[in-house]
């Protein structure tokens, strides 16, 4: 019994302690059996009326308490004990109580000897399920829940279903992280922290995808292997080398922007032949790069880089292309317009087509005068 619940009875049956009441009259007032009542008055020592140590100078009943005492200690039921001794179970049972003698129940020594229940608690404890175990042994799947958790204090989270969801978490993530060493040389939650920082820095408009750590490693490799440059860097490795240098958030190909350079622009990019430096470094000491200027190969990697450039740039759709160049429709007249020094310059508004597009030519001629260009 627990403590507290000992503690609580013993307080409400102290009030009666020496009041000359016997233990039936404290049972009736206490609302208790008489058996319980004498139980307490020889723990704690109360006097209710003599009763609670009967017996207690007759030595048979002393050399029954302790046989009793002993059955108990080596492990016998109460059931067991009073066929030993020839006696009632309910004499064991009340004997006990009031001597505090605690007997180990019957299903607990069924229990330790019945091999089927650690085999019910190994095969939960393995992930079989309640319906799987007790279909095994002809029992309710209520029955195996009720056995494993008196004998091993098991619950749901401890076998099971519960059990066979962690083993198969562990699998996947160990064929994610499998997948993700062999593609990207770092574990699957690695990978996603650099995907999970290029998000932030284009919400916070930093960088474009293309400037990301993913979208970076991607566009320089795409951009290697164009030029035959054998590639030999993993992702991870390749973050590593920025992530060391410092430099990263200075990444770029501006007069201060950093650069991922070869040694002696020469070999694989791979790790012990790479380093950063700045974009001018790279392409004005690097013997092979072909940006440096007195390259070889100089003016066609520029030619094809313009090329690029041209080609991904959106084109512009002409608006009224059955107008001369430099002549827009606005409402029922025509609009004269010029571009130059990086701004749209109005003109004028004109009746005809015609007077539109002189006033172009004329505006266009006294631009190109003014900046020398020739015709």
């Amino acid at each position: 019994m627990r403590a507290d619940i000992w503690i609580e009875r013993a307080s409400a049956l102290e009030q009666f302690d020496g009041k000359g009441l016997s233990a039936s009259q404290v049972a009736s007032l206490a609302n208790l059996d008489e058996v319980t009542v004498k139980r307490y008055a020889n723990k704690f020592g109360f006097d209710f009326g003599g009763a609670a140590t009967p017996f207690n100078g007759d030595e048979k009943y002393q050399r029954k308490i302790s046989l009793i005492a002993k059955c108990a200690s080596d492990g016998m039921t109460r059931q067991e004990t009073a066929d030993y001794m020839g006696i009632s179970i309910a004499s064991v049972t009340s004997i006990s109580l009031l001597n505090s003698i605690e007997f180990i129940h019957a299903w607990a020594k069924k229990a330790a000897s019945d091999p089927r229940i650690d085999a019910m608690i190994a095969m939960y404890r393995s992930g079989k399920t309640l319906a799987e175990v007790g279909s095994l042994y002809g029992v309710t799947r209520e029955r195996v829940r009720q056995i494993i958790s008196k004998h091993a204090n098991m619950t749901a989270k401890d076998g099971g279903k519960s059990v066979r969801a962690q083993r198969n978490r562990v699998s996947r993530d160990a064929r994610r992280d499998k997948k993700s060493f062999d593609k990207y040389g770092c574990s699957y939650e690695q990978y996603r922290g650099l995907v999970r920082m290029g998000f932030e820095s284009q919400k916070d408009g930093s960088r474009t995808k293309n400037t990301t750590p993913t979208g970076a490693y991607k566009s320089q490799r795409k951009n290697a292997i164009s030029r035959g440059i054998e590639w030999k860097i993993t992702l991870w490795e390749w973050w590593g080398v920025w992530d060391d240098s410092g430099k990263w958030d200075q990444r770029g190909r501006g007069k201060k922007g950093y650069v991922m350079c070869r040694y002696g622009d020469d070999g694989a990019y791979e790790i012990g032949n790479v380093y950063i430096a700045t974009a001018i470094h790279n392409s004005s000491f690097q013997p092979k790069n072909p940006y440096r200027k007195d390259h070889p190969e100089h003016q066609g990697v520029i030619a094809i880089r313009r090329r690029t450039l041209s080609a991904n740039r959106k084109p512009r759709k002409r608006k009224h292309f059955d107008l001369p160049v430099g002549v827009t429709r606005s409402n029922a007249k025509f609009q004269a317009q010029i571009s130059y020094d990086g701004r749209n310059r109005h003109i004028g508004i004109f009746s005809t087509v015609e007077e539109a597009s002189a006033a172009y030519e004329a505006k266009r001629a006294e631009i190109d005068a003014r900046y020398g260009v020739s015709a």
